[in-house]
């Protein structure tokens, strides 16, 4: 559904909400994720915006794994096709 849709805008919202809210855990030996507060990060307003496509992943996963543990929060939009 389109932005343009109200209801689809708010199921946006509210996903995001209830993600927020999630307790996940790290999988395997994934080192657990310091909070915000303990990195030393101090909100300021800015985030991180990131648009990729199919031929992105390695990129994502390059740029992601030298992010600072105190860096701003993230967005990421990945296209990607259906039969990919």
């Amino acid at each position: 559904a389109a932005f343009s849709d109200e209801r689809a805008f708010e199921a946006l919202i509210a996903t995001v909400k209830a993600a927020a809210r999630a307790r996940i855990r790290p999988l395997g030996d994934a080192p657990p994720v310091a909070p915000a507060a303990q990195a030393g990060y101090t909100p300021n307003g800015r985030v991180v915006a990131i648009g990729s496509s199919t031929g992105g992943v390695e990129a994502l996963l390059t740029i992601l794994s030298q992010f600072p543990a105190n860096c701003p929060p993230t967005v990421i939009t990945q296209h990607m096709p259906p039969l990919f």
